[in-house]
């Protein structure tokens, strides 16, 4: 059974062997047969061998011309073997006799040796038998092994064979109908040698010829150089592979993207770069869309970001324009916004664009210009090229920038559109779907950012209009000082409008009027300024169908612009007339004097003008809105009750405006509240009126009674002066007589004493001790120093005696031409003994400034009270100062018009001033006002009635028409200032 099993392998082995070594193994196996049973023969006397050997021989003599075929079942099992991707290999018939006959033969052999040798050897041993098998197997082992050697051989040279076929077959094939560009290049020359029809198809050539024998890097959009075509050849060499993403241009020049793979190869023993180009344009396209929208929507959603935090809607316009055409990479970017007109379009924000156009271009806003045939379709217009574009033309603003191409959309608003948002290049572009949808989203974005900004501003402007009207109410509330309130509030209403001029225009009950307060910006006329430099002006509001000037005779056609400047109210409405022109060269208006206030009389509540220029005005109105600077106006009246009391006007003359509704709501309720303020401000200026007449009464009361208490104290006190003056002076005069005589007597003794004491030398012992007793050398000296100061004390008495004479004033008429000089040096000698020093106090030190005045005419004894009240007062406020304390008293003589007029109206030239200064410690502002009320005083109870400034304001103002005044400074002194009319 071993041994069936055994040449069963070997028949199997067999079959799939080539018939050269199936010949090998038929001469192997009898070889190996006999010398087994040669050993076995030689073992055994040998002579069974002989009897086997010689039947086998013959047998094998015998048999070999007609060999027996193995039975059927032997090879019933065997079949066909088809390998995969092999051609199927079929056993071969010749073989398969030659197997079967081995098979055979290897039985009928055996068969013979073991029973030639049981019948002639009975006696066997089994290590004989044992040595037989081995013997058999290790020969069938080692045939097995050669014929799977021999087998193994004969496939592998077989499959190469073919697979060298099919790989040519195949990689012809994958050559000629890849869809990639497959070229074929030398890798030394880098020249181009075959192609297939994909890279004829890719690179747009007419033929392969085209393509060959040329550079392929001469195909690329950028060439390689020569180190990167060397360091590429490396990398070749040195990897086997190599890639990259290009561009390349194709012969007809149109640019395409290719994934460029290099690989190196032999071909008949030849390195070779096989290339393959693979169209990734749509990828790239793709993947270029993708960055592109990546970007849009990073813009998009950073604009939305930036939209929330900026408060500046002009500071994010500009930050919107730069961002859209950054990320459209355009050379122009604009934001056009709708003018009030709604004829045009303002650049309110671009990218690009020339300096100075922003906020100052223009675009018409009807359907011939792009913008405005966005506007109209309310839709993105692109624009290809605007050459040969037929819907609109092309703006001023696009032809002188070279506009080409261009893409616009409409920026939403509540009620219409805000504007435009557009984008333009000057080389032709092909706009996508996705940069439309982009630029709308801007759009929108800035939409909801303005209407943001408005909702903000209009909470803000309508708080801010509450607060204005709540402060007029307060004002109201806190004063009804109707001057205070109107300069505030005009203050703050131009604030809040933003505006170029706020002032109201009171009429007179004539019907004519002026400008009683105005807020106006930097750079403008001021109104109520101008009024005080021509007070002869006479401005009226001009309200008439015509605009005709007419002289006093009649004459007609004067040119507005001929006359001096003038001022002009708040005009409000349009065809002005002005008639009636004054021979001072000033306009009057008699429209309003006839009507009585006009239309505002019949009930206009407001009167609106947004552009002068716009409104239908005559040209001379315009004339003189232009000289009143007014380019856009809102007026409203002030009722005070049922009477209209003036006008409020709110001017916009830089440039035209459109008023909004909540602006013009502010303006009529701020006239309302000023009706309201005015009636208050008249009810009390009444109250107050009738408050001051009681109080003028009074005072006057209380004046009278004081002038009636110091006219008799002054009576009085003069008389006393002069009965005292007239008493002492004639004792005075006696001892002054006298002087002269007793100084010649005495000059007569001294003589004869001397002329004594010559004659008699030496005199007696009682002599010489009343010599010695009274001093008689000191009295001869001494004598005539006695006799001076008797002189001056007299003269002083004499002195003292006359300026009370004069400052009374008894033995004089009342009024008469005086030296000012004269009555105040006497003041002075009377108050001489106040300058003195008292203790460690330095005395008062009087500084006279005495100009050239000639003889005034005026009451001397009340002037000279007027200087003896001044003195005083600066005398006590230096009582208590430090030195140096000093008073200065300097008159002059002022003339033209420089000076005011007196009280009562008479126009005066020139004045007499006497100005009294010390450096005292000052007047507190807040008692300034009260220093000449009567009664009024800063000083201890019982050390002043506070009548003398009261007094002496009386006595220059009323009695000689001049004034007096005061002027302080805190820690630097006080000054009175008394001008006396020549």
């Amino acid at each position: 059974m071993c041994i069936g099993i055994l040449y069963h392998l070997i028949a199997q082995e067999l079959r799939q062997t080539s018939l050269g070594a199936i010949l090998i193994i038929l001469l192997a196996v009898p070889i190996a047969s006999l010398v087994g049973l040669g050993g076995y023969l030689a073992f055994s006397n040998g002579q069974a061998v002989n009897e086997v050997a010689s039947q086998v021989l013959s047998h094998e003599s015998s048999d070999r011309p007609q060999p027996s075929l193995a039975p059927e079942s032997a090879t019933a099992h065997l079949s066909p073997i088809s390998l995969p991707n092999r051609p199927t290999i079929h056993p071969d018939p010749v073989n398969s006799n030659i197997i079967d006959f081995i098979g055979n033969f290897s039985s009928h052999l055996t068969l013979a040796k073991t029973n030639k040798f049981f019948q002639h050897n009975a006696i066997n041993t089994r290590t004989t038998i044992i040595l037989c098998l081995g013997l058999f197997v290790t020969t069938t082992g080692i045939i097995i092994l050669i014929t799977r050697w021999l087998r193994k051989s004969t496939s592998q040279s077989f499959s190469k064979s073919q697979d060298n076929t099919r790989a040519k077959d195949l990689f012809e094939s994958i050559f000629n109908e890849s869809a990639d560009a497959i070229f074929l290049v030398n890798a030394k020359t880098l020249v181009i040698s075959d192609c297939n029809h994909r890279a004829v198809e890719l690179f747009e050539a007419h033929s392969k010829q085209e393509l060959l024998n040329t550079e392929g890097h001469l195909l690329q959009k950028k060439r390689f150089t020569t180190g990167q075509l060397r360091s590429i050849a490396n990398q070749v060499k040195r990897y086997g592979f190599w890639q990259q993403e290009l561009e390349y241009v194709s012969k007809k020049g149109n640019v395409f993207w290719g994934n460029l793979a290099i690989r190196q190869i032999d071909v008949a023993g030849q390195p070779m770069h096989l290339v393959r180009v693979t169209d990734i344009t749509p990828r790239k396209q793709a993947e270029a869309a993708l960055r592109i929208r990546q970007r849009q929507d990073a813009a998009i959603a950073q604009l939305g970001q930036e939209a929330l935090i900026e408060a500046d809607l002009s500071l994010l316009m500009d930050w919107t324009v730069t961002l859209v055409a950054q990320t459209l990479n355009v050379d122009y970017c604009q934001i056009l916004e709708r003018l009030p007109n709604g004829e045009e379009l303002r650049l309110v924000a671009g990218f690009g664009w020339q300096a100075g156009l922003v906020g100052q271009a223009t675009v018409s806003a009807g359907k011939e210009s792009q913008a405005g045939y966005t506007l109209l379709y309310n839709e993105p217009i692109i624009l290809t090229d605007l050459d040969t574009e037929t819907r609109f033309q092309g703006s001023a603003l696009l032809q002188n920038h070279g506009v080409v191409s261009g893409m616009s959309t409409t920026i939403p608003g509540q009620n219409q559109p805000f504007g435009v948002l557009g984008v333009h290049t000057t080389q032709t572009r092909q706009f996508t779907d996705d940069d439309s949808y982009f630029l709308q989203a801007i759009a929108n974005i800035i939409a909801t950012a303005i209407e943001r900004k408005r909702t903000e501003e209009a909470l803000r402007e309508s708080a801010v209009r509450e607060r204005a009207i709540a402060t007029v109410l307060q004002r109201m509330r806190q004063t009804l000082d109707i001057d205070k309130i109107f300069t505030a509030t005009t203050e703050e209403l131009r604030h809040v409008l933003n505006c170029d001029r706020v002032a109201i225009y009171r009429f007179n009950p004539d019907w004519s009027g002026e400008f009683v307060a105005e807020s106006v910006a930097d750079g403008w006329v001021t109104l109520t300024i101008e009024q005080q430099n021509n007070p002869d002006l006479k401005a009226d509001v001009l309200e008439e169908e015509r605009c005709t000037l007419k002289t006093l005779d009649g004459s007609e056609n004067l040119s507005i612009s001929s006359f001096h400047p003038q001022l002009y109210p708040p005009y409000s409405c349009p065809n002005p007339n002005i008639t009636n022109l004054q021979s001072d060269n000033s306009l009057q208006d008699t429209y309003l004097k006839e009507t009585q206030g006009g239309a505002y009389s019949q009930g206009a509540s407001y009167r609106v003008v947004e552009d002068i220029y716009n409104a239908g005005f005559t040209d001379c109105y315009i004339e003189l809105l232009e000289q009143f600077q007014a380019r856009a106006y809102i007026i409203a009246p002030i009722f005070c009750g049922k009477k209209l009391w003036g006008l409020l006007a709110t001017y916009q003359n830089s440039s035209p405006r459109a008023w909004r509704k909540s602006e013009i709501s502010v303006v009529v309720q701020i006239a309302t509240q000023f009706g309201v303020a005015v009636q208050q401000a008249q009810l009390l200026q009444k109250t107050q009126e009738q408050a001051l007449d009681l109080e003028l009464t009074l005072n006057q009361l209380k004046r009278t009674q004081a002038q009636l208490v110091h006219s008799e104290k002054m009576s009085s006190l003069g008389q006393m002066v002069a009965g005292v003056a007239h008493e002492i002076n004639n004792p005075v005069s006696f001892i002054y007589g006298n002087l002269t005589p007793a100084k010649e007597y005495v000059q007569d003794l001294v003589r004869l004493i001397q002329t004594y004491q010559k004659t008699y030398p030496t005199p007696t012992a009682e002599l010489q001790q009343l010599i010695e007793e009274i001093d008689l050398d000191f009295l001869l000296d001494d004598w005539q120093n006695l006799l001076k100061s008797m002189q001056i004390g007299t003269d002083r008495i004499r002195a003292i005696v006359l300026s009370l004479r004069n400052f009374s004033r008894l033995d004089e008429k009342e009024i008469k031409k005086v030296d000012i000089h004269e009555g105040i040096d006497n003041t002075l000698l009377i108050l001489q003994h106040r300058f003195k020093a008292v203790g460690n106090a330095q005395g008062i030190q009087v500084i006279k400034h005495y100009g050239q005045l000639p003889l005034v005419t005026c009451y001397a004894s009340q002037l000279n009270q007027v200087f003896m009240n001044i003195l005083n007062n600066a005398i006590d406020a230096l009582e208590n100062q430090p030195s140096p304390r000093i008073i200065t008293i300097s008159t002059e003589v002022e003339t033209g018009s420089k000076q005011p007029t007196t009280d009562d109206g008479r126009a005066t030239t020139d004045f007499i001033v006497i100005r009294i200064a010390d450096n005292g410690s000052g007047i507190n502002e807040d008692i300034m006002p009260k220093i000449f009320d009567p009664f009024f005083t800063t000083k201890p109870v019982g050390s002043g009635t506070g009548l003398g400034l009261s007094i002496s304001h009386q006595i220059v103002v009323e009695k000689h028409k001049g004034q007096i005044y005061c002027t302080s400074t805190l820690e630097q002194g006080t000054e009175f200032i008394v001008k006396i009319p020549l």
